[in-house]
């Protein structure tokens, strides 16, 4: 964990402090500041209080770090239930930054924070990344066509049977929005479309007349529309199926 609590407050790992305890369980911990992995903190017994834990990567920390420091690892209960979040912000949008995910992750996780969006690393496996350059130079996946001169609002849209074909199975289950960083990618042979990967998708966990909807970010905007987010549980995050039907669609 990036962060342990003192008399308190909230400190980061520095070499030698004592008398430090986790947030989530209150037992003591330790710095652990080495040189070729980011400083953190560690259970004194060695155990991990919370078994959703996922350590922390240059790429996870490269994403936290741009929210301020008192939105980073937050600790949530609910009844007798407790775990750290990546990020949560001031408008109650819960944030987990994920290198690897599951079903079964995904089902438990969304069912305790409620209010979720994630962001994984869509990039860890090349043929994920080759599969959506692919996608985009055989067009399965395509701009919306603007309604009118003034529609600035144009999603991306590819068939849904297509989607589970580019997508791993774990994103498309999702009831929340899978924002999906493919900057971590390794490949160079897409060509021209080889920036595809340069940007984050979000993909919507909406099916909406037989297409999955996408949305192509920068990452510095990503940052700026989760902070100005308001945290949406599942049952509002459906309700914008119908803005899709009737606004973008007509297919």
């Amino acid at each position: 964990m990036k962060f342990a609590e003192y008399r308190g407050k909230r400190i980061a790992a520095s070499p030698g402090f004592i008398g430090a305890t986790c947030p989530c369980c209150k037992t003591e911990v330790i710095p652990r500041c080495g040189k070729k992995v980011a400083h953190h903190w560690a259970h004194k017994n060695k155990s991990q209080c919370d078994n959703w834990w996922e350590p922390h990567s240059d790429w996870s920390l490269s994403w936290q770090e741009k929210f301020e420091v008192e939105l980073q690892e937050p600790v949530i209960t609910r009844g007798q239930e407790t775990h750290f979040a990546s990020i949560k912000t001031k408008n109650n949008t819960i944030v987990q930054i994920r290198q690897r995910l599951t079903p079964k992750i995904i089902e438990e996780q969304e069912k305790f924070f409620q209010t979720l969006v994630w962001i994984v690393n869509a990039g860890r496996h090349k043929h994920d990344s080759s599969r959506l350059i692919q996608a985009f130079r055989k067009r399965t996946i395509v701009k919306l066509v603007a309604a009118s001169k003034n529609e600035t609002f144009r999603p991306y849209i590819v068939k849904a049977k297509d989607a589970e074909k580019i997508f791993r199975k774990e994103w498309l289950v999702a009831r929340f929005p899978m924002l999906l960083d493919y900057s971590t990618s390794k490949i160079t042979t897409g060509g021209k479309y080889t920036y595809i990967v340069d940007y984050v998708w979000c993909l919507f966990p909406l099916k909406v007349n037989g297409y999955r909807v996408l949305l192509r970010y920068e990452k510095e905007e990503v940052i700026a529309k989760l902070m100005r987010r308001k945290g949406k549980t599942k049952e509002q995050i459906w309700k914008l199926k119908a803005f899709f039907e009737k606004r973008l669609f007509n297919l």
